[in-house]
């Protein structure tokens, strides 16, 4: 769960954006699992998502909405930005 390094040269740009979580699938079924990464979305989303989810763990995703401009990924835990989550396995 790496962040891109702000002052990077353009031939290492490839390698930083490869270590860059991989956000989640929107065609995601109920049953699917998912892994809370905590990057992507707005401020107060991500403050609301460490509210009820923790940095690293998995999640089983319920459904997912998308929108236009925005999608959801449904947990128990609630509805969150589906930026801040990556595929996951067991």
């Amino acid at each position: 769960m790496s962040k891109i390094d702000k002052k990077v040269s353009a031939r290492d740009l490839p390698e930083q954006i490869d270590r860059l979580p991989k956000s989640m699938s929107l065609a995601a079924k109920a049953g699917d699992i998912v892994r809370f990464t905590g990057v992507g979305g707005a401020a107060w989303e991500i403050e609301a998502a460490f509210e009820h989810l923790e940095l690293g763990q998995v999640y089983t995703v319920l459904a997912v909405e998308t929108g236009a401009f925005s999608s959801l990924v449904m947990l128990h835990e609630g509805r969150f930005n589906t930026a801040m989550f990556e595929p996951a396995t067991r």
